[in-house]
């Protein structure tokens, strides 16, 4: 797996992408690669372009030779000040809990210049660290026993992986709900008041709608009024106007 950055004209990050390569049972089956709204998609497992960082390669070995560590220190938190930048390894067999140290981007330390790098050594069961030491890229420095060598920063990428068997369920239920706000604003509830009452000449009747933004509707309205007008319309007041017309 690679990881690659761009960058705006004012440092801002505009893309970052990690070439992923999928292995079963040690036979790669898939390659792709994934940015942040373009993931990898695999037997139901979906493989997310989450973030990325800064990390410092570093190397560990005993008195002996042997090698205790040798891998990269993701510095994925901030101090309290926003000045630092953290990460943290463990040496199990030793006990030891390693703090790294560096100093954030855009941000100045006097103690640590570029090229360096902060170590910050805890053994466990005790309060305070062990040993604080600055080391320069490159160099082995030996504290308490044992030779650390800040070998250089690389990148590092995070993944979020997801496996969701309900997604079509959310899927169907986000299509419901869409459909069913399309049913309320484009077919409303439809109501029409009517009032009838008995006057010196006759029969009133009084019809009334609230549905004023709906459109289509006011057809239909004038449509039931002209119904109700015809038939309440004397049956030979057709025929007697269709007479005198002729």
């Amino acid at each position: 797996m690679s990881f690659n950055d761009a960058y705006y004209p004012d440092g801002s990050p505009s893309d970052y992408a990690s070439d992923l390569v999928l292995y079963k049972n040690g036979a790669q089956v898939d390659r792709q690669t994934i940015r942040v709204n373009h993931p990898m998609k695999r037997d139901g497992v979906s493989f997310f372009q989450s973030f990325f960082g800064e990390a410092a390669a570093m190397k560990v070995t005993d008195a002996a030779g042997k090698t205790l560590y040798a891998d990269a220190a993701a510095l994925q938190w901030q101090s309290d000040d926003g000045k630092h930048s953290i990460g943290k390894f463990d040496i199990k067999s030793k006990g030891l809990t390693i703090y790294v140290i560096d100093v954030a981007s855009g941000e100045v330390d006097p103690n640590i210049k570029a090229g360096q790098i902060q170590l910050e050594i805890d053994q466990d069961g005790k309060d305070a660290p062990i040993a604080t030491q600055v080391v320069d890229q490159g160099k082995t420095t030996t504290i308490a026993g044992l030779s650390y060598t800040f070998e250089r920063t690389r990148q590092y990428t995070g993944l979020i992986v997801t496996r969701d068997p309900g997604a079509p369920f959310v899927w169907v239920g986000s299509a419901l709900l869409v459909l069913g706000l399309y049913m309320v604003f484009f077919f409303p509830h439809r109501r029409v008041w009517v009032r009838i009452r008995k006057t010196s000449g006759g029969t009133e009747v009084l019809c009334a709608s609230t549905m004023k933004r709906d459109v289509t509707f006011k057809g239909q309205f004038h449509r039931i009024v002209t119904d109700i007008e015809l038939a309440g319309s004397p049956s030979g007041a057709t025929e007697e106007t269709g007479q005198n017309d002729a």
